[in-house]
């Protein structure tokens, strides 16, 4: 059976400190797992995309972020902002910044960093400039593989057991794929 390229794949790295991102991750060794990962996906050509979730903790790491991304070639970084639902009831974001820090927030990451770098805000704070690398999330064609192997949409089965189906390797990438789940429309 013929080998499919990914079209695109993303990544969670939070911090570009490995004490910082294993701690905020609860998993040991996760950060240097992640980093090789990435380098291997930008050795082979395959685009990817960081995903850093931005909590009141770690939201003054994003330029050390940027230049290492930069180090390695990995030009496209999502920075989430944690919304107080799931495991972000803990650090959220949202929940732990008013409205005047939060937009003071989205405008120094809209003005200060790379094209590249993609804030998540409303359309309706977001500069007309930066509009263009908006994009909604595309849950529909997404697949995760958490942690411990298990398929998700997303990484929402951390809260969501429901929305989780089969893990690997019991079941494969491609199976996982065609289960009604992923299918359905």
């Amino acid at each position: 059976m013929p080998r499919i390229r990914p079209h695109n794949v993303s990544i969670s790295l939070d911090s570009a400190s490995e004490a910082v991102h294993d701690e905020f991750r609860g998993v040991p060794g996760s950060y240097r797992k992640t980093l090789a990962f990435g380098k291997k996906l930008v050795a082979a050509g395959i685009p990817a995309q960081v995903i850093m979730s931005i909590s009141s903790t770690n939201r003054g790491q994003i330029i050390g972020m940027i230049d290492l991304l930069e180090k390695i070639g990995l030009r496209n970084l999502k920075l989430n902002l944690i919304t107080p639902s799931g495991r972000g009831k803990v650090l959220s974001f949202l929940k732990d910044n008013g409205i005047k820090e939060i937009m003071d927030f989205l405008e120094w990451a809209f003005n200060e960093t790379p094209p590249w770098v993609l804030p998540t805000a409303p359309h309706a704070l977001t500069p007309v400039n930066r509009l263009v690398q908006q994009s909604s999330c595309p849950v529909l064609n997404l697949m995760g593989v958490l942690p411990d192997g298990t398929y998700s949409l997303c990484g929402v089965a951390f809260s969501r057991g429901e929305m989780a189906w089969g893990k690997f390797p019991e079941m494969t990438v491609g199976e996982a794929g065609k289960t009604p789940l992923c299918t359905e429309a």
